[in-house]
């Protein structure tokens, strides 16, 4: 009805409007296709709008705990697909292009707790990334470069000092030996707990053959050890404090030690030290305080008794009759005497003798500060060591400087360190007091050592038993005092975004005095002539090292495509000098001094040597690596030295090396049982450092 009277109230509309009734129609079209055209009109507007939004420039600087600026950090807009980031230039920025609006950036970078910053305008932003202990066990350490460990294919492993702290506070290398099964220490029994002896180590296992360490005068199969950047020696490392490493890296296999040459045969040991922290001045002191006996448990020793009894009838006193008795007069007439003797009482134990509890106190003060530009550090430390064996001591007295300042795209840094040692031995070694037997009366009726402990007649002549005692209260001795002064300098530059030069100069200047007196009473001089008994030895050496080296390394990336190229040369050269001589004959212990003695052994005459050695290393290392998953290192190292001769000079090492990261693949399960995954091979030719 009322569709009919809308009809009809139209229709008189349209009766009475007459002949405009195509005006108005046409009007109507005319407004609603106007009103179709404003509205394309306006979508057009609104969609031309949005692709042409506008784009704003983000910026930045990230910088550590110190406010250093932080190089090479990734930059990514999370959560972005594609991923759209950047890297951070020499001096900490960062330039972003993003449509204007809100966004998160996540920040990460090598050593460092990933960071994210919520953006929402255009302001400068500046973002100061914090230190991850945990970290660093992530990163590969070489001395040369650094490389995240997913991205290295060789086989190495880093700990941070809190790691090697957890294992014990005795050692760095007692340390390492507990937290990683392939660094072992061969244990001496005949050193013991020696302060002063040197651990025989290696890595993977022994590869020389046994009995060549008297030939090269060390171990052959010693790792090469490098302290921040420069080669250093097994006694700088076991005599450091934990309280001074930042890190350390083990590099295992030819793809990750081929970069050093024929010297890394038997692995690397990468040693990295605290830097000093920007700030007010600081002071800090870390003491530290060991007590130590002998364990003495595994020595079961027979008493007097059962060592006599043990004697007669294993055959040393000789045949026995039918009734057990010793056949031979002589011998039996002695196993009697020693026999009266035991059963009076007298019964020796010998091994306690020459031992002591063994305290040990280390003492360091640090004092560090500085700014952005400029920082600086100091460090005294001394420790002194007792051995369990009296008179085995070792005094360590050392004193460190560390400088760094950074000027633009320079970064400059200089340690000096000086160290005294000073070392005492005992004269007189265990095994002489393990071997004295038990039923021999170590001291008179006043107190006084024995001399001689037994004498009797054998086939070859009147045999004697001489009392370690005697030996071990006179006034021999053997140690030695070292001073050695150290000074490494580094300057890195950095022209342009991911290309990195540094240069490194090192100086080491070592002297070395070792002496040892024995008396004129002991008794190993019982059968010589009297003006030939009592020696007095000294032998000193000095040594000057430069080590010069360049290195020039370029990282980058494309898309997926990530690559990271090294080459560099190295000149070594060493100058030492020994000089050393004998003196003999000493009527008194009171002094030893060579005026005191009746001159040279027969024959014998001062000596004296001096030598220079010389080394020119060129290296290069490739790195690539796709998607984080696909890997390739390549190492290729050219040496060239003074002992080689000069029809062979130069020897060349190298080692590539392979690895598939699964864990990184997109069909990985990661919330299984394995989270992380690697397939790696090497191959390569590290060659020999044992070289004469």
């Amino acid at each position: 009805m009322l569709k009919k009277q809308f009809i009809q109230r139209l229709g008189l509309i349209f009766r009475q409007v007459g002949g405009v009734k195509l005006c108005m129609l046409t009007l109507m079209c005319c407004l609603l296709a106007s009103s179709v055209a404003f509205a394309q009109s306006s979508n057009s507007k609104n969609s031309s709008q949005s692709s042409s939004q506008k784009i704003v420039m983000y910026s930045g600087v990230v910088v550590d705990n110190e406010d250093l600026p932080l190089v090479g950090v990734n930059v990514v807009v999370k959560g972005s697909k594609p991923i759209i980031g950047t890297t951070t230039d020499i001096d900490g920025n960062f330039k972003i292009s993003m449509p204007q609006g809100k966004f998160t950036l996540e920040f990460s970078y090598v050593g460092m707790k990933t960071q994210e910053v919520y953006v929402q305008n255009t302001n400068k932003l500046k973002v100061r990334l914090e230190e991850d202990a945990t970290m660093l066990e992530q990163l590969v350490v070489t001395g040369i470069y650094r490389r995240n460990t997913e991205s290295f294919t060789g086989s190495a492993v880093t700990y941070s000092s809190e790691k090697i702290k957890e294992a014990g506070n005795q050692n760095i290398l007692q340390g390492l030996s507990l937290i990683d099964p392939s660094f072992s220490i061969l244990e001496n029994t005949l050193m013991g707990s020696d302060p002063n002896s040197l651990a025989e180590i290696n890595i993977n296992g022994t590869i020389s053959i046994n009995g060549l360490t008297d030939t090269y005068a060390s171990n052959p199969d010693q790792p090469l050890f490098i302290l921040d950047g420069f080669e250093t020696t097994l006694a700088r490392i076991s005599d450091m404090s934990m309280d001074r490493i930042e890190s350390i890296t083990i590099l295992k296999d030819a793809a990750s030690t081929a970069i050093y040459g024929a010297k890394a045969a038997n692995g690397v040991i990468v040693v990295e030290t605290k830097k000093p922290e920007a700030g007010k001045l600081r002071f800090s002191y870390n003491g530290n305080f060991q007590v130590a006996w002998a364990d003495l448990s595994d020595y079961n020793m027979m008493n007097a008794a059962e060592k006599l009894q043990f004697e007669k009838l294993s055959g040393y006193y000789g045949q026995l009759d039918e009734n057990g008795e010793i056949l031979m007069d002589s011998q039996r007439q002695l196993y009697y005497s020693r026999l009266q003797n035991v059963a009076a009482g007298l019964d020796s134990y010998w091994l306690k003798e020459p031992l002591r509890t063994a305290f040990t106190h280390d003492h360091s003060i640090n004092a560090e500060g500085g700014d952005s530009a400029f920082r600086y550090g100091i460090t005294l430390r001394y420790k002194d060591t007792q051995g369990v064996m009296k008179g085995s001591d070792r005094e360590n007295l050392d004193g460190s400087v560390n400088l760094s300042y950074r000027l633009n795209k320079f970064n400059f840094s200089n340690q000096t360190n000086i160290y005294h040692t000073k070392a005492d031995n005992n004269t007189v070694s265990f095994s002489q007091f393990a071997n004295a037997n038990p039923y021999y009366a170590k001291r008179d009726e006043n107190g006084e050592a024995y001399k001689v402990l037994e004498q009797y007649s054998s086939l070859s002549g009147t045999e004697y038993v001489y009392n370690p005692l005697w030996d071990y209260e006179q006034k021999s001795f053997s140690g030695s005092t070292q001073f050695t002064f150290n000074n490494n300098f580094n300057v890195e530059y950095s022209p342009v975004k991911n290309l990195r030069i540094v240069g490194k100069l090192g100086l080491t200047v070592n002297k070395d005095e070792s002496a040892a007196f024995n008396s004129p009473y002991a008794s190993m001089f019982s059968n010589t002539e009297q003006l030939k008994r009592g020696t007095y030895s000294q032998t000193n050496n000095k040594s000057t090292n430069l080590d010069g080296s360049l290195l020039v390394s370029y990282a980058g990336s494309v898309k997926k495509h990530t690559y990271n190229v090294i080459g560099g040369a190295q000149l070594t050269q060493n100058d030492s000098e020994m000089s050393g001589y004998m003196a003999q004959g000493y009527i008194s212990d009171q002094f030893y001094n060579p005026n005191f003695s009746t001159g040279y052994p027969e024959g014998g005459k001062p000596s004296s040597t001096v030598s220079r050695s010389r080394l020119a290393s060129f290296y290069i290392n490739g790195n690539y690596s796709y998607a984080d998953r696909y890997l390739f290192d390549i190492n290729l190292r050219s040496d060239g030295a003074s002992v080689y001769g000069v029809n062979n000079p130069f020897s060349t090492t190298w080692g590539f090396g392979v690895s598939w990261n699964i864990h990184n693949e997109n069909w990985f399960d990661k919330s299984g049982v394995v989270n992380y995954l690697k397939i790696r091979y090497s191959l390569g030719n590290p060659g020999t450092n044992n070289i004469n």
